[in-house]
C-alpha cells in the first residue's frame, strides 16, 4: 500500500506478556528489518495468555529475521494461548526464522482457535532446529504447532521459489503438527514449499500442507487447494548448502498434502502439480505418507508428481493402515513416476485394511 515504512538495524525486544492487546491494525505499514534473537518466545510479539481474542491485521514486514534459542519462534507471535485472528499480513523480501522447536512464520506455537484470511508469505526460511543444527520439533509455513485449535485458513498463500520449511521432526507447508482440532477449514490456499523432515520416527512426517496431522473433530471443509513444486534446479537447504533433490523430503513418511495422518481424514479438491516427493527410508505418497486411521478422498487430482518411498510409494497413499476410500481421483501427468522397493501402487502403495475405489484412473510409471 502506500503506508509508511519503519526500519529497524538493531535487535528488537518483543512485546511479551501483552495481554492487554486486542486489535493491532497496522494500517499498511511497512516494517523492514525486524530482527529478533530471544532465548524464549521470539516474534513481533513474545507471549499471549490471557482470554482476550487477539487480531493483528493490515501490515506488510519485509526482511524479518526472527531467532528463539529455545522455542515458539514466529514473525508475529511467538506462543499465543488465545483465539487468534490474522487478516491481511504480508510477509516480504527474505524472511527467517529459527527456533528449537515450535518455529513457524506467523506464529510458532499456537493453543487456541485461529483465523488468517488473504495473507501471503513470500520467500521464506522456517527451521525447527537447535543452534547446532541437531533435533528439534515442528517447522510450519505459517505455523509451527496447533494444538486445541479450530483452524480456518482462506485467501492464503506460502509461496516462492526458494521457500523452505525444515524440521527434524514434523515439517508442514501450512502447520508442522496439528493436534485436537475441533474444525479445519481451508479455501483458496496455494503452497510452494521445500518442506524437509529428518526423523527416523513413521510419525515425525513431511507434507506440503501438514507434517503431523491428528485429532479432527469434524469433516474438514477443502476448496480449491493445490502445492505447487518448485523448480529443483539450483535451489539449496540453508543448512547444510547441499542442493535439494525433492520438493518434499522425509526420512520416514512423505506426502504431497499431509506426512502422517493420525487421524481419519477427509480430502476433498486438493491438487498437488509438478513436485518430488521422496522418502529416503519408509513411504512418501502423492497426498498421503502414511495414515494410521481410515481416510477418504474424493475429486484429488495429482499431475505430474515423481513419487519414490524405499518401503513404499502410491500415487495417492503410500501405506494405509485402516480402511481408505477413493472416489473421483486422477493419478496424471506425462512426468508421473511412482517408484519403490517394495510396495508401489498407482493409487496406494500398500494397505492393511478396506479399501473402496470408484470413477478414479492412473497414468502413470509404476515400478
Amino acid at each position: 500500500g502506500n503506508g509508511k515504512k519503519l526500519t529497524s538495524d538493531s535487535c528488537f525486544k518483543p512485546f511479551m506478556y501483552f495481554d492487554g492487546l486486542k486489535y493491532y491494525n497496522g494500517s499498511n505499514f511497512k516494517i523492514s528489518g525486524l530482527k529478533v534473537n530471544e532465548d524464549g518466545y521470539a516474534g513481533l510479539f513474545g507471549h499471549r495468555t490471557n482470554n482476550e481474542n487477539l487480531t493483528i491485521k493490515n501490515l506488510k514486514m519485509e526482511n524479518a529475521s526472527v531467532i528463539s534459542q529455545n522455542s515458539n519462534a514466529g514473525v508475529l507471535i511467538g506462543y499465543a494461548q488465545v483465539e487468534t485472528e490474522i487478516d491481511n499480513v504480508h510477509l516480504i523480501g527474505n524472511t527467517t526464522v529459527q527456533g528449537k522447536d515450535n518455529s513457524g512464520g506467523f506464529i510458532g506455537s499456537l493453543q487456541a482457535d485461529g483465523e488468517i484470511t488473504k495473507s501471503d508469505i513470500g520467500e521464506i526460511s522456517v527451521i525447527s532446529m537447535d543452534k547446532n543444527g541437531n533435533d528439534g520439533n515442528h517447522a510450519g509455513g505459517l505455523v509451527g504447532y496447533a494444538k486445541n485449535s479450530s483452524f480456518t485458513i482462506r485467501n492464503v498463500s506460502v509461496a516462492s521459489q526458494n521457500t523452505e520449511v525444515i524440521a527434524a521432526k514434523n515439517a508442514g507447508g501450512l502447520i508442522g503438527y496439528m493436534e485436537g482440532c475441533g474444525s479445519l477449514t481451508l479455501d483458496t490456499v496455494n503452497v510452494t514449499a521445500f518442506v524437509t523432515s529428518d526423523s527416523t520416527d513413521n510419525q515425525g512426517g513431511a507434507g506440503g500442507f501438514f507434517g503431523y496431522i491428528a485429532g479432527l473433530g469434524a469433516k474438514p471443509v477443502i476448496n480449491d487447494c493445490h502445492y505447487y513444486g518448485a523448480d529443483i534446479k539450483e535451489q539449496k537447504n540453508s543448512l547444510t548448502q547441499e542442493p535439494y533433490t525433492a520438493n518434499i523430503n522425509a526420512k520416514k513418511s512423505a506426502g504431497g498434502i499431509i506426512g502422517y495422518a493420525a487421524c481419519s481424514v477427509e480430502l476433498v479438491d486438493f491438487a498437488p502439480v509438478n513436485a518430488v516427493i521422496v522418502s529416503s527410508e519408509g513411504y512418501a505418497g502423492g497426498i498421503i505418507g502414511v495414515t494410521g486411521t481410515s481416510a477418504t478422498l474424493n475429486n484429488i487430482t495429482t499431475n505430474s508428481l515423481s513419487v519414490a518411498g524405499k518401503s513404499g510409494a502410491g500415487g495417492l497413499i503410500a501405506k494405509a493402515e485402516s480402511t481408505v476410500t477413493i472416489t473421483c481421483a486422477k493419478v496424471i501427468g506425462k512426468n508421473a513416476v511412482i517408484f519403490a522397493e517394495q510396495d508401489a501402487g498407482g493409487l496406494i502403495g500398500g494397505y492393511s485394511s478396506g479399501l473402496d475405489v470408484s470413477n478414479s484412473a492412473v497414468s502413470a510409471f509404476v515400478e
